[in-house]
């Protein structure tokens, strides 16, 4: 329905809009061990701004992370790639990104990754 909207990596990706959120669990985390998860995300076509938020855990209160995706579809990976970094504090832990726009407008996710410190 949106076209093309410069998808970089495979030929998928999710949108959110209208205060719309995705939930991903995660399991089988070492306790202690540093990881790092990391998303591209970019605007829908004709938007310049949207307000995102990253929750650790369904604490909705505290977000962890906050910002704007202010690139569009001609963006490239790096100007994309916003990059979390937690330490386990148990083998099984929640992720949830939201929009904070409540009217229209849309952040494309793609290249969702968590990466293990192993350093």
């Amino acid at each position: 329905a949106y076209g093309n909207q410069g998808i970089l990596h495979g030929n998928q990706v999710v949108g959110l809009r209208y205060e719309q959120t995705i939930t991903k669990s995660l399991s089988g985390l070492t306790t202690g061990r540093k990881y790092k998860f990391t998303f591209e995300a970019s605007n829908r076509n004709g938007f310049t701004e949207t307000p995102y938020a990253l929750w650790l855990d369904n604490d909705s209160a505290n977000p962890v992370m906050s910002g704007n995706v202010s690139n569009g579809s001609d963006s490239t990976s790096e100007q994309r790639t916003i990059s979390y970094e937690f330490t386990s504090t148990s083998a099984n832990h929640t992720l949830t990104i939201k929009t904070l726009r409540a009217g229209d407008g849309m952040i494309w996710l793609d290249n969702v990754q968590l990466y293990e410190d192993t350093a």
